[in-house]
């Protein structure tokens, strides 16, 4: 064989040797890619749980909705848990946009994101929520209020409450449980309201408003007193 042809069968063996050395090499970093891309998501989805100062108050506010001209239209996407615990806490994913401050014994919560959102307290006597929706699970107080704006819906199971004021705003949607008790009821609905009410309560009145719906347990309808 000539020698030139030598050279150019050996330039070749090393040009495909080359090839293959760069096809393994990229199959490697394309892997290590994706691997770091699903532990990032993983990290990102991981509920994380802080320790926050004593409160008595809760103010839960939707700042992407607040800032829309349409957020009543929308409704509001954002779920609030708020539960018994020990202690004061606030569990949210890694990732979510959520900042807190603390004005004496309220404590603020500002959300930017839709996502999971828990908050822990051993009591509580307030919450207001802009364009939050709310699901609060066996809180005991002397007395507790709660106000929701427009376009929102509350989730409401196990509490037990010495006076109890509810008040939503238009196409509010409240729906509590039969396990709650209740000594005195201040209830207040705006228009086009969803009223699911299956508590029973000692006294108090109920103002409703052109409710879309309505549903009060047999039980607890006979107690009713007023409905305005």
């Amino acid at each position: 064989m000539k020698t030139g042809n030598k050279l150019l069968l050996g330039f070749a063996g090393l040009l495909v040797l080359l090839m293959l050395f760069t096809n393994i090499v990229l199959r490697a970093n394309f892997s290590k890619g994706i691997t770091n891309t699903q532990n990032h998501r993983d990290n990102a989805q991981q509920m994380q749980t802080l320790e926050v100062s004593a409160f008595k108050a809760l103010v839960l506010v939707d700042d992407h909705l607040l800032e829309s001209s349409s957020a009543i239209s929308d409704g509001a996407t954002t779920w609030v848990e708020v539960h018994k615990d020990n202690k004061f806490t606030l569990s949210r994913l890694a990732n979510a946009k959520v900042a807190t401050r603390q004005n004496g014994d309220t404590l603020f919560v500002n959300i930017n994101s839709n996502g999971q959102l828990s908050i822990g307290c051993p009591s509580l006597e307030s919450i207001r929520s802009e364009y939050c929706n709310l699901n609060l699970h066996d809180i005991t107080s002397p007395s507790l209020r709660i106000d929701m704006s427009p376009a929102t819906e509350a989730n409401i199971d196990d509490i037990k409450v010495g006076s109890f004021t509810y008040k939503g705003g238009a196409l509010n949607k409240i729906y509590i449980d039969g396990g709650s008790k209740i000594d005195s009821l201040h209830l207040q609905l705006g228009k086009s309201g969803t009223l699911n009410w299956q508590a029973p309560y000692k006294y108090g009145e109920m103002s409703l408003d052109s409710l879309r719906e309505i549903w009060i347990a047999p039980e607890v309808m006979s107690k009713v007193k007023l409905i305005k």
